[in-house]
């Protein structure tokens, strides 16, 4: 099975390599009309709904990030009238819940939640995080998450200030549950090398599409699974 994995959009919709599954690891919408609900549904049922319609691949999975304002609340009835029913069901949203992608059998888990900074969305105390990590299931396939884990360089600033800003919840979480695959963005200049830190069995990667100054730079992630 070949997998496409990228994150931190922000707007941009990358052309995709035909492949059985891709997988968004949050911060989707327009930069521009994040905080803007309306017009963030709009966007989500014609920009993004077409986009993923044109896709050459049968899944996409997605969670959300802290810069996805509609995605933090949106409704079960919501979910069906702006992503399922117009990209022909062919979007699964997750949000601290797993799905099976149905050819394959992976399980694929999903967190949009992140450590605490500024005002924006699915953001908590790690006290508060370590909680809703400890509901990952233990042996999933693949976990996707906006937050890096504070894990080696996956969530350091790399084009900056060389700042971490992982979640150690979401290292611990990992290194208990062990996933095979962990995937993550929220810090665009992160690590992006696909490994296997020391100390875990999962392997990880950053990656998001855009660097720090929103520029389209980081490829796409490929995998045969």
């Amino acid at each position: 099975m070949k997998l496409a994995i990228t994150s931190d959009l922000h707007g941009h919709l990358p052309e995709i390599e035909p492949c059985d599954a891709l997988l968004i690891c949050g911060d989707i919408v327009d930069l521009y009309i994040q905080r803007d609900y309306v017009r963030s549904q709009v966007w989500f049922k014609s920009v993004f709904a077409q986009w993923v319609n044109d896709l050459p691949c049968e899944d996409v999975v997605i969670i959300g990030g802290n810069h996805d304002g509609f995605l933090s609340v949106i409704t079960e009835d919501e979910l069906e009238f702006y992503l399922y029913k117009p990209t022909n069901y062919k979007v699964e949203y997750l949000n601290n819940n797993y799905c099976t992608l149905v050819d394959s059998g992976l399980t694929i888990y999903g967190t949009p939640n992140c450590p605490t900074f500024g005002s924006w969305y699915f953001m908590n105390s790690e006290e508060e995080l370590k909680d809703i990590y400890s509901k990952i299931p233990k042996g999933i396939d693949i976990l996707i998450s906006h937050t890096p884990p504070r894990i080696g360089k996956f969530d350091v600033i790399l084009e900056g200030d060389k700042k971490k800003c992982g979640s150690k919840a979401l290292a611990d979480a990992i290194k208990e549950k062990q996933p095979k695959y962990a995937f993550f963005g929220h810090i665009h200049s992160g690590d992006h090398n696909l490994s296997i830190p020391k100390g875990y069995t999962t392997k990880m990667a950053n990656v998001s599409l855009l660097n720090e100054s929103y520029k389209p730079i980081y490829p796409v992630l490929y995998l045969d699974i």
